[in-house]
């Protein structure tokens, strides 16, 4: 009788264990990762901060360099320049640049030069990355034409 007992008994945990497993792992609380914080939308730069960000770039290379100077990749002159204004707007590119017209007067030709500054924001901070001549006297330059060889001298 002892084996009979002890048979159902073995027989009845062995049983009752999968039972009894299957209700803990489903009473047990199911442990989640907490929910992702949502990324907050990265705030646009209003232009008059990127505006302020490229007058101050043109004020740093003055007091460094004694004026602002850019070489034409048309001509192969290099330019010194005086600011006359930082035009209106601004314009996001589709690789999260900002550009910027600005509106220069070549000190030695007193030819009117349009500049483009491109701005673009790093850990927060924003910082001029590249600055083109778009016009010169109000004619457009031809990008294509500043990219060109320059003419060897023979």
């Amino acid at each position: 009788m002892n084996r009979v007992w002890k048979g159902v008994w073995v027989v009845g945990i062995v049983m009752m264990l999968p039972v009894v497993g299957q209700a803990e792992e489903a009473a047990a609380p199911v442990l989640k990762e907490p929910p992702a914080e949502a990324p907050m939308p990265a705030v646009e730069p209003t232009a008059e901060q990127v505006h302020r960000v490229v007058r101050e770039y043109i004020s740093l290379i003055e007091e460094d360099e004694g004026s602002f100077t850019i070489e034409d990749e048309v001509t192969s002159a290099i330019r010194t320049l005086t600011l006359v204004q930082v035009q209106d707007g601004m314009t996001k590119t589709e690789d999260g640049l900002y550009m910027v017209h600005v509106d220069m007067k070549d000190s030695a030709s007193s030819e009117a030069i349009g500049l483009e500054f491109n701005v673009e924001e790093f850990d927060g901070e924003l910082e001029v990355v590249d600055t083109l001549i778009r016009t010169v006297n109000g004619q457009v330059r031809d990008a294509k034409a500043a990219s060109a060889p320059k003419p060897s001298a023979p």
